[in-house]
């Protein structure tokens, strides 16, 4: 299965944690979240309250310098390094978001799209503003377990910046509630879920063989479900053959096959 729920492909022998101090200069509404997670969310769409869930950020970038040649620009990160599944967090209050696209960057500067993933900075907010703010900020990445690589720490975080933002990644962690999608799916929470060539369904006796998790939330919103995988999730290797349904297993001459 693929999804850019997050993204480790960069993860190498050594070379460092992309850690890149920030500056946010511009906060714009994007969207809202079409959703009501029950009768009364008062944050979604469809409300006089609505709160916006997405935005449109500039932020300009400082290169951070480190020893390693085997970055695509040797010795330094920069602007042009933020891609789409890195994070940008606040550097006075941790509070981050999740970069999931991205209209323009340069060595210094990056104009994106971010996301309050699962609106967790909505319902954190009493008064449900989960946005951004302009300020110093951090971008960084994570890795294979859904885990924050923040080393080196930039020098302009507060003292919380790193307790608020390593529980954030603690709740609903992306690797063991893995969200995926498909219209109208109708799973419920615990419902052993199945893969095949025309999408997912309630698992049986027929298609117990190709389980891949267990239901851990209904949403977010129709089209969306989380699971407790299986196994490890693998979402950023391009390499890996075949389509949704397919068995992949090593051959005789030792290369991943169908």
């Amino acid at each position: 299965m693929a999804s850019s729920n997050y993204k480790s492909s960069h993860i190498e022998l050594n070379v460092p944690n992309k850690v890149l101090e920030t500056s946010i200069s511009s906060v714009t509404g994007n969207a809202y979240w079409d959703h009501a997670n029950g009768s009364g969310d008062i944050w979604y769409s469809g409300v006089g309250t609505k709160k916006y869930y997405r935005w449109e950020v500039t932020f300009s970038v400082t290169q951070q310098l480190h020893g390693s040649h085997l970055t695509r620009d040797d010795f330094k990160f920069n602007g042009l390094d933020v891609v789409v599944g890195d994070w940008i967090a606040e550097a006075t209050t941790g509070d981050c978001w999740k970069i999931i696209s991205i209209s323009a960057k340069s060595t210094t500067s990056v104009t994106a799209v971010v996301e309050d993933w699962l609106r967790y900075n909505t319902f954190r907010a009493s008064n449900g503003n989960g946005a951004p703010s302009n300020g110093s900020g951090v971008v960084f990445s994570l890795n294979e377990k859904g885990i924050p690589m923040l080393d080196p720490l930039p020098t302009s975080t507060a003292g919380s910046f790193y307790p608020t933002l390593a529980s954030r990644f603690e709740y609903l962690n992306p690797q063991t509630n893995y969200v995926l999608e498909q219209t109208a799916h109708g799973f419920n929470k615990g419902d052993v879920v199945a893969v095949s060539s025309t999408g997912f369904s309630k698992a049986n006796t027929s298609t117990m063989a190709r389980m891949i998790g267990v239901v851990t939330e209904a949403g977010p919103g129709p089209n969306q479900f989380m699971i407790l995988p299986n196994n490890q999730i693998i979402d950023f290797d391009p390499t890996i053959p075949g389509n949704q349904g397919d068995y992949v297993y090593v051959s005789n001459s030792n290369c991943i096959t169908i």
